[in-house]
């Protein structure tokens, strides 16, 4: 018996340290090339990683990952991005991922982990997380903002009403957040948690000589939310809050076992006065059907997260 024991833990120890050199010493120039020819492919933008490599003890470490919108000029940069995989959930059936971001030169941090069922992966069920806890500090959104604006202004479907507009325009600010919701896949009447999201030092940037308008600084920028019971509340403090900007969030998300069914109850309460009513106030005129003077526009998001319905009321 004392024989077989020990038969078996060299056999693990072998097995162990086979897979283990396997990962260590895998050739992950090639995961690379494939990772950003595919995402580039796929998106329409070009994505450059400067090394990609192990980290232990089970992860993947990208350094220098850079996303560009094919605007001239207009990327987003990464110091470094993390990817660890926790070996004691494996071995309860659950993936559990944890992924670290810092930001550009160093500045900045998030942090997200997050668990899905391996048998719901394997059978081909939809997969809802069990888990997401997300936290993020005075991670910097210029860039990032700037990228993203200009891919949907060049990006496939931008609108060409509204596509040169948002090519003028830019934001500043911080990223904090704080995330935790515990999911019951099963159940999602179990499900609790809370979600806290700030901008700090926040401004909505229209200094183009075209647009002729001030910045607008942010007075507040919240999203704050609670999960009670499997429904998803949005505190009525929710919003931005500008010189001539208000934006609110406003409603509720329930949670259904299958994600995509989940039921929408939202409400987005615009206002605009001053130099961006006189500016942009025709894009809520026209989203409204005529309906909004260009001051004032509430937009209703209902339905499923799968078939969201989205219109003015």
């Amino acid at each position: 018996m004392k024989l077989m024991s020990r038969k078996s833990v060299f056999i693990s120890l072998f097995i162990f340290s086979f897979l283990f050199f396997v990962y260590w010493t895998f050739p992950y120039e090639v995961i690379k090339e494939s990772v950003t020819s595919e995402i580039s492919r796929s998106t329409g933008m070009n994505v450059f990683i400067k090394s990609l490599g192990p980290n232990f003890p089970f992860g993947i470490e990208a350094n220098g990952v850079q996303l560009e919108s094919g605007v001239a000029g207009v990327a987003a940069e990464l110091q470094a991005v993390d990817v660890n995989v926790s070996v004691p959930w494996l071995a309860l059936g659950q993936l559990k991922l944890i992924v670290s971001v810092e930001g550009p030169k160093g500045k900045g941090t998030l942090d997200l982990a997050t668990r899905l069922s391996l048998l719901s992966m394997v059978s081909g069920k939809p997969l809802m997380p069990s888990m997401i806890m997300f936290e993020a500090d005075e991670f910097p959104l210029d860039n990032f903002v700037k990228f993203l604006l200009a891919y949907v202004s060049t990006g496939p479907g931008a609108n060409p009403m509204i596509a040169p507009l948002l090519a003028k325009i830019g934001f500043t600010g911080k990223l904090n957040a704080n995330i935790d919701l515990d999911l019951d896949v099963g159940e999602p009447t179990q499900s609790n948690g809370t979600l806290e999201i700030k901008f700090s030092d926040a401004s909505l940037i229209l200094s183009d000589p075209s647009l002729a308008l001030p910045d607008q600084k942010f007075s507040k920028a919240l999203i704050r939310a609670r999960l009670d019971s499997g429904t998803l509340a949005f505190d009525d403090a929710s919003g931005l809050t500008a010189e001539e900007l208000d934006f609110g969030l406003q409603g509720r998300v329930t949670l259904r076992p299958v994600l995509p069914s989940s039921m929408l109850d939202l409400k987005l309460p615009i206002k605009l006065s001053g130099g961006l009513q006189s500016s942009f106030g025709f894009i809520l005129g026209a989203i409204s059907g005529g309906a909004s003077n260009g001051s004032e526009l509430t937009y209703g998001i209902r339905g499923t997260l799968g078939e969201v319905q989205a219109n003015p009321i």
